[in-house]
């Protein structure tokens, strides 16, 4: 293929060819054939590395640099072949196999690494693939092909979760399930299924306190019993229940209020003995 396109031709019969070409593989396409893509690339890029080397001394005025046509039909291939079939590596081995010249295989590798780059920014993946997500694939690269997609939430996933119903009190909850024994309990209900989770450790927060069953104060309570509720409820502030079996909620104390007002009273105590003496 280099040696035939390698002969001196006019920049117009080398638009000429690739105008048809690209009509030809745009045809075939749309007909619903599916092979052709990596042959016509190869072909396309090697023109437009040629027509590249022909119009570079018109471009860059001024600078006396000439590019070797070869060199550049050869990164016009590559390049190209790399935005439609992919394979940067692939391309550039294909270079090498061809030259044996590792110097023309450096800058031709280099060149296919910014195509690459260049179309999965502008267009996510190359052509073949978008070929591939038109026929209801959803692969993005050469990885979701192998290992990737095979391995599935099925085989990731545990089967030792701890489920609970949704009519469960948190007591029975904490007494079913330990701090440590898991990180996560999933609430289902026969109904609906799935409700929702709820960590562990929220579980035994003090927010929950209320409902399981004994952190709460009663108006009967002195302060000091008072205080050792907060303390074991680790809590801002409980709800004061009329009694553990009517669970009716009557009002609620603080743990700062409670705090105050006994530091208030030590110190009335205190300068009630004084007075004494």
């Amino acid at each position: 293929m280099i040696t035939d396109i390698a002969r001196d031709m006019s920049a117009s019969l080398i638009l000429t060819i690739i105008s048809l070409k690209l009509t030809a593989s745009l045809v075939s396409l749309a007909s619903g054939f599916r092979g052709g893509l990596f042959f016509a690339s190869l072909f396309v890029g090697c023109l437009f590395g040629k027509l590249f080397a022909m119009l570079f001394p018109l471009l860059a005025v001024g600078v006396a640099l000439a590019l070797d046509p070869t060199t550049s039909m050869l990164t016009g291939m590559a390049s190209l072949a790399v935005a439609i079939v992919g394979g940067p590596l692939t391309m550039s081995f294909l270079v090498l196999e061809t030259t044996h010249n590792l110097e023309v295989t450096a800058g031709v590798l280099a060149a296919c690494l910014v195509s690459n780059v260049f179309v999965r920014t502008a267009f996510g993946h190359s052509f073949s693939t978008w070929r591939l997500h038109l026929r209801g694939e959803t692969i993005k690269s050469a990885n979701d092909v192998g290992w990737l997609r095979s391995l599935t939430v099925d085989r990731m996933m545990r089967t030792d979760m701890a489920v609970v119903d949704c009519e469960a009190s948190i007591a029975d909850c904490r007494r079913d399930f330990p701090l440590g024994s898991h990180s996560v309990i999933f609430v289902v209900d026969d109904a609906v299924g799935y409700r929702g989770f709820i960590p562990l450790l929220e579980l035994f927060s003090g927010e929950y306190d209320l409902e399981a069953g004994d952190m709460f104060l009663l108006p009967s309570m002195n302060i000091k019993v008072a205080m050792a509720h907060f303390n074991r409820a680790e809590a801002e502030f409980l709800a004061v229940l009329e009694s553990p079996s009517s669970l009716k909620i009557v009002g609620m104390l603080t743990e700062a209020a409670t705090t105050r007002r006994y530091v208030e009273e030590l110190g009335r105590a205190a300068q009630g003995v004084l007075d004494l003496n």
